[in-house]
Formats: structure tokens, sequence, C-alpha cells
């Protein structure tokens, strides 16, 4: 019978270690970490140069400094057939399955755009909808470039807060499906989460605050009531003009006199001086 050699064993163990998931990792949405990523997706990362000569027995401290060095994201490129870098550490952080803390890390990191990236993405896979408003919703104020590696293999330009928007709404990101989570209204219907004020309303808020009538504190919530008053004293002294035109068009009517008199005029607007003609 057939045996085979040593070595063939070998790599196969090796590489059945270097695809299988921490055993010390819980089940996130009730299924293997790596479930969160489909198999023909897996399959591509397990075949990257990437994967096997940087992500072969790292713990999470080796792959802080392998996110360090990142310098683009991406899914797969060239007819989705090669996985990126990008891809590769975001498998590797669902094998190993690292705390919160080292994700909310990854996003509280302002020098390094891509490790926050990769660190919004992971808590878009496996974290509870309230902690993914809660962690994300800041990097909407985050308008930095970063690189984005397309399917064709070139490079392309994208901004931070549009990605995180699409983490919170899209259904794919990166060719990877994103599991559902709640609308946000339905969240703070049920008192999970806090009404999110607008940037809009705060813009506003400081422009009435610099003007020298409106000097004193305003609340966002009077914001809009202003405004409203404002057409209301506008439409009134439009309504008061008109009233005083009805008026003086009544009087001309009752006393037979013409409308463009001059005489007219001058009874009403004593101050102005009319050319009277002789």
């Amino acid at each position: 019978s057939f045996v085979e050699p040593a070595s063939l064993i070998c790599g196969r163990v090796h590489l059945h270690m270097a695809n299988s998931t921490d055993p010390f990792a819980q089940n996130i949405h009730g299924t293997n970490p790596q479930n969160l990523i489909e198999k023909i997706t897996r399959e591509k990362i397990y075949n990257t140069p990437f994967w096997k000569e940087k992500c072969f027995g790292i713990s999470a401290e080796s792959l802080v400094d392998l996110a360090a060095g990142l310098r683009s994201y991406g899914g797969a490129f060239e007819g989705a057939k090669k996985s990126t870098s990008f891809l590769c550490l975001t498998l590797k952080m669902l094998q190993i399955h690292p705390g919160h803390e080292i994700a909310l890390e990854f996003i509280k990191n302002e020098d390094q755009k891509y490790a926050r990236l990769l660190g919004a993405l992971y808590l878009r896979l496996v974290g509870r909808p309230v902690e993914i408003f809660q962690y994300l919703e800041p990097l909407l104020s985050d308008f930095r470039r970063v690189r984005h590696q397309t399917r064709e293999g070139r490079i392309g330009l994208d901004y931070i807060d549009v990605l995180v928007d699409e983490l919170l709404h899209k259904d794919s990101f990166c060719g990877i499906v994103l599991p559902r989570i709640p609308p946000r209204h339905v969240l703070e219907g049920t008192g999970q989460l806090d009404s999110r004020t607008s940037g809009l309303a705060c813009n506003k808020e400081r422009a009435l605050r610099s003007t020298p009538l409106l000097s004193a504190r305003v609340c966002p919530e009077k914001v809009i009531t202003l405004a409203r008053s404002e057409l209301d004293m506008r439409h009134q002294e439009q309504n008061n003009v008109a009233k005083q035109k009805q008026v003086v068009e009544s009087f001309c009517r009752d006393t037979g006199a013409n409308n463009n008199s001059t005489d007219m005029e001058s009874s009403f607007y004593p101050r102005k001086r009319v050319k009277c003609e002789l």
C-alpha cells in the first residue's frame, strides 16, 4: 500500500492549524467566527501569500504590528482570485478572536487610519447593535482619504466617513456580507440609544450665538422655534403693509379722489415732500 511521506502529513497538519479557529474563541451569532466570511472567500485568503507568510501563528500583539503596516484596504482583486492584506487580517481577527479592547483601540487610534478601519469592520461583524452605533458613529467626523484596492487591482481613493456610513447602512463591505442590525430609530424607540444630535443643528446654533442680538445661550431645541418666529415677524410686517394699502384705497374710493393724487399721499405721509403742480 502507498504510504504518504511524513513531510506531506506534517504540512497538512500545519495547514489545518493555520486555518483553524482558536479553540478558546467563543461563537459569534451562534456560529464559528470564521463562518462570518463566506467559504469561497476564505479559500482565496488561505491561498494568499500574505496569509501563508505573515499570518501563521501570530498573536494579538503581532496583529497590531501587521495592522499598522497596512497601506490600503479592499477585498478580492484580479478577477476575485486574490485577497488583499486587509481582508487577510480581517479573517485573522475572526480566527483568534481578540478581546473587544483591542478592537476598540484600533477604532480609537487616530494615527493609523487603516487599523481604525480594520477595527471598525471587525466590530461591525462581531459587535452588538448598540456597540456598533456607539463606537462607529464618532468616526463619521473623520474625513481623511484612504487608498482602495479595486477588483481590477488598481488603487482608488475613498473617505473614512463614507466607508463607516456603508458599514452602518449597507449589507456588504469588501465582498463580505454583513450581519443584519436594526435601524437606529428602532433602537431609539426601545430606549437603548439616545437621539443623535445632527451636525447641521449644531452649526445653526453656533451661527445664532455669533449674532449680537442672540449672544445668550440657545438650546438646540429652540433653533427651529427661533427660525419660525423670525418668519412670523416678516409675515406680520407684510400683512401690515398690505393693510395700510387697503386703507388708503378705501379712503380714496369713499372721498371720490384719485388713488394717485398727491394730496392723498401728503395726508398719509406728511414727511414726504410732494411736488405740486400749479
